[in-house]
């Protein structure tokens, strides 16, 4: 995959993230709907169609019940908004066989092609063999002859006006925060879209199946969703990558959203699980091993010294080395300003010097760091 982009700092880029959060409106779209779901893959769980006539698609479960219905893909560009239910697309369908770390199972493939020969879509829905999961893809390729700007790329958009989630009853959703200092809250589904970082899951009993919804990898682009409680008694849903802010595509180039995740459980805390099982497969994740050590910022906060850190570290060394213990985590405190990875004046002989005399101790040295919190120098 090629991916053309301008340079931007990371307060740039989280800041560009916050201007483009805005719910925008749809464009025009066909809403003609078929009557007819004709599955074009399926598992034990899920059976999928694709409405080429309107550009739409429709899940359901195994037993016939709708799932999600009205869903389209959406693309937005500062020529405006793209998705594949305008009438200015076309589409083919292809189905094939896929295996990966999540097993084997079948894909869907819409490619759809734009009249308007500005920005073609395609969208990958899968489904694997045991998983009561779906997966959505959605890819962008600049057709045009002029570079386009992409600011947020879509999945999954569906809306009550013309469909939505269907999961009845409701009690309760657990969002995200955009950091571990903001983990979320439990909150009431209503009318009001709430956003939510990464994942949001659904909760409607303890002893019922729990919905955990997100992006099952962040490496192209920040993931949000948004939801809420429609009229019609479903639940709009949107995944939504956003890009950094005047992200370019170049023409003949292209550029994907996160992968993005429905997964059912028996209940909602093998929901969760599940959803992270699913994260840990496909980033191959060590799970079973242990990291056995010292992190600073348990015990002085940001007021950790160079000197706290030694005196631990030898302790550490002496006493703690013999039953496994190998790490020494410098935490929040050590730097200038964020962004900055050498000591301030709490640390006189520098980052450097420090990890080389944990290192002589026979220990590992750890350092934190937040890629993308930055500070200007003062």
């Amino acid at each position: 995959m090629n991916i053309s982009k301008k340079f931007w700092s990371r307060r740039d880029f989280i800041a560009g993230v916050a201007r483009t959060s805005a719910a925008l409106p749809l464009a025009a779209s066909v809403t003609a709907r078929s009557n007819t779901f004709t599955a074009q893959i399926s598992n034990a769980f899920f059976d999928v169609a694709f409405d080429t006539a309107t550009g739409l698609f429709d899940v359901r479960r195994s037993g016939g019940e709708p799932f999600l219905s009205g869903a389209r893909a959406v693309a937005v560009t500062d020529r405006g908004q793209r998705d594949t239910g305008q009438s200015a697309y076309s589409h083919s369908l292809e189905a094939r066989a896929v295996h990966d770390p999540l097993g084997d199972g079948r894909e869907l493939i819409v490619t759809c092609a734009d009249a308007l020969q500005q920005l073609n879509l395609q969208l990958r829905i899968t489904l694997y063999e045991g998983l009561p999961s779906l997966f959505v893809q959605l890819t962008c390729e600049n057709v045009g002859r002029q570079p386009s700007t992409v600011s947020n790329v879509q999945p999954l958009c569906a809306i009550p006006a013309g469909g939505g989630l269907h999961w009845d009853d409701v009690a309760k959703i657990l969002t995200n925060g955009q950091m571990y200092a903001d983990p979320g809250a439990v909150s009431e589904l209503t009318s009001d879209s709430r956003r939510s970082w990464w994942n949001v899951a659904f909760f409607r009993g303890y002893e019922r199946e729990g919905l955990v919804c997100g992006s099952i990898d962040n490496a192209k682009a920040l993931g949000q969703l948004s939801v809420g409680r429609g009229a019609n008694g479903l639940i709009a849903l949107t995944a939504e990558s956003f890009l950094a802010h005047s992200f370019v595509l170049q023409p003949g180039r292209t550029i994907s959203s996160n992968r993005f995740m429905l997964h059912i459980g028996e209940n909602p805390y093998q929901a969760l699980e599940s959803y992270a099982d699913t994260m840990g497969r496909l980033g191959v994740a060590r799970i079973h091993s242990v990291v056995n050590g010292w992190c600073s910022w348990f015990y002085t906060y940001e007021s950790v010294t160079e000197e706290e850190v030694i005196r631990n570290a030898e302790y550490a060394a002496r006493m703690l080395k013999p039953f496994g213990f190998e790490y020494v985590q410098v935490d929040e405190g050590y730097q200038r300003w964020h962004g900055d990875w050498e000591g301030n004046e709490k640390f006189p002989h520098g980052m450097g010097w420090l990890a080389e005399h944990i290192r002589e101790l026979g220990l590992k040295p750890g350092l934190w760091i937040a890629p993308y919190i930055i500070s200007e120098p003062t």
